[in-house]
């Protein structure tokens, strides 16, 4: 994770951009950084107040642009060991008042050189009414490393607003949703995450799941009680004229039962799997009774007309959350065959039939199934190493080595 004073300054010369991007020839270029558990991402609040119309060709060929769209040039310059990247237009503020346009961005991306450049893809969302439209995660491959990409941004109504427009080197969030949380760690962030999959409680301040981000941990038998979550904003990105201090964004953070398998019963304030909630501004804590098993975050940037808070996190707690440790947890290496595998793996377990997950060497989900009787599982899309292969059969649960080749 980037340290605090790196982010810190960062967010000082992230200021109000003049935007002199009339054409391909001035296009500002955004440069890569490293935010926690996002990744490289080229970010960069935009403002479509003072953009004129561009000639450059070839033109766009979506979200409605002719020569009479206001519209801005940017560049970035593929990392190094990078062929494809994400590319997002997100997080315009609420339109006020209500008759107001809302943001209807369009997005093209080209390769070459000023003058004669060649237009890779375009990409548009017409939201509805105050709904804005947000461009996420749309891929373009078949990059070269180092080489440099132009990004052309409007609004397919002309509507000047604050938004971001992103480029990413993760193509994929999964732990926007519930169903499939990342491993609870010492880092987070919620830069690229779209809206939230469950309803939010009730409590501190949440009316909608915006830019919500999950991650799972496990409660042992061992552990302090009561739990004790703390998280800290490094650093945020709020929209507007300028960033604002972190300090002032809140963080909003609620607790649920997990199943292992989906997010049945997840959501809101139902007292079955919830267990609480705070909300506030730096360092929020949540801390709560917790049986032994496995549990959701959900943690949320605060929601205003403004835009969403765009943030990185530090976590901290007072527990081991590992997720292999159990007091009745089995060893389930030598029930799997075969090991090393190729393509597929069989578990040959009398507790079936149960749901099988399969985690990598930094406790991330990677695979699940349901109701597994015995069937090969298929792991072609895995890379070679080591995985943790956990079977969950009511109250018995084992876990085993599984070296993939």
């Amino acid at each position: 994770m980037k340290n605090t004073l790196t982010a810190i300054a960062f967010i000082l010369v992230f200021v109000n951009i003049s935007y002199s991007q009339q054409n391909c020839a001035d296009a500002i270029e955004i440069t890569f950084e490293e935010y926690s558990t996002c990744g490289q991402i080229a970010i960069t609040n935009a403002n479509l107040t003072d953009a004129v119309p561009s000639i450059d060709l070839p033109s766009p060929e979506c979200g409605n642009f002719d020569a009479s769209t206001n519209d801005l040039w940017y560049l970035i310059t593929v990392p190094d060991g990078v062929t494809e990247l994400a590319f997002h237009v997100m997080n315009a503020p609420t339109p006020m008042p209500l008759d107001e346009y809302h943001h209807q961005p369009g997005l093209a991306i080209y390769s070459g050189e000023c003058g004669n450049l060649t237009l890779l893809n375009c990409f548009y969302e017409e939201g509805n009414f105050i709904n804005n439209g947000e461009i996420r995660f749309e891929i373009i491959s078949g990059l070269t490393p180092g080489e440099v990409i132009f990004l052309r941004v409007w609004d397919m109504n002309n509507f000047a607003v604050p938004f971001f427009i992103a480029a990413s080197v993760r193509t994929e969030i999964p732990e926007h949703s519930c169903e499939t949380p990342a491993l609870l760690s010492d880092g987070g962030c919620n830069i690229l995450a779209p809206k939230g999959t469950i309803n939010a409680p009730e409590e501190c301040g949440w009316n909608v799941s915006d830019n919500t981000i999950y991650y799972y941990f496990v409660v042992n038998q061992s552990d302090l009680q009561p739990v004790i979550i703390d998280a800290n904003y490094v650093f945020c990105f709020e929209n507007g004229s300028s960033i604002e201090n972190p300090d002032e964004s809140e963080l909003q953070m609620a607790i649920y039962k997990w199943n292992e398998v989906d997010c049945t019963g997840v959501g809101g304030s139902d007292e079955s799997t919830y267990f609480g909630c705070n909300n506030g501004t730096g360092m929020v804590s949540l801390s709560a009774q917790l049986d032994p098993g496995s549990y959701i975050l959900a943690i949320d940037g605060y929601s205003t007309i403004t835009g969403n808070s765009l943030c990185t996190f530090e976590f901290s707690t007072n527990f081991t959350n590992s997720i292999f440790s159990f007091n009745n947890t089995l060893d389930l290496t030598n029930s799997i065959f075969p090991n090393p595998a190729t393509n597929s793996f069989i578990i040959k377990s009398a507790n079936t039939p149960a749901n099988v997950q399969v985690f990598d060497l930094n406790g991330k989900l990677v695979k699940s199934i349901n109701n597994y009787s015995g069937e090969n599982i298929d792991i072609t899309d895995l890379q070679g190493g080591i995985y943790f292969v956990k079977l969950i059969a009511g109250d018995k649960i084992s876990v085993g080595k599984l070296m993939v080749e």
